[in-house]
């Protein structure tokens, strides 16, 4: 008999034998939350702070961020001026824990906060394919 999500937690998780360290061994490099942190702006909106080695999960983000014209030289400030501030926060919120989260739509009424959604839902798309997240666009899609 299963005790559900605790025994198959149990299950996938490796066994360690008696004296075995739990830790992996990590190097710097891979280590998203030791790097330095970079403001995001969107259309000079924000900022919104990420892990700078989290922005290397696009190939696109990464050669923005060497660009001088995208990146600031004097701090770690990154300008996305083509996209707005909502689109922005799901694309930085999927960057940093793999799932979608939109802000809370704006609207009178129920229709216009569906149309809202569904309007950054359709940007969202967009910057995913440009910036080649394929599982952020993925998730978009079945919004």
């Amino acid at each position: 008999m299963s005790n559900g999500p605790v025994n198959k937690q149990r299950e996938a998780a490796a066994p360690f034998r008696d004296g075995e360290s739990d830790s992996m061994d990590i190097n710097k490099d891979s280590r998203p939350y030791a790097s330095q942190v970079c403001a995001v702006y969107f259309q000079g909106n924000g900022p919104l702070h990420i892990p700078h080695a989290l922005l290397h999960q696009s190939v696109e983000l990464a050669s923005r961020n060497v660009a001088t014209d995208c990146f600031s030289s004097s701090s770690r400030d990154l300008h996305l001026n083509d996209i707005d501030y909502n689109t922005g926060h799901v694309l930085i919120h999927f960057m940093a824990t793999g799932r979608y989260q939109c802000l809370k739509p704006q609207g009178e009424t129920i229709m216009i906060s569906y149309a809202s959604e569904f309007t950054t839902a359709l940007r969202v798309y967009a910057a995913a394919q440009s910036f080649q997240l394929t599982s952020l666009r993925d998730l978009a899609r079945r919004r």
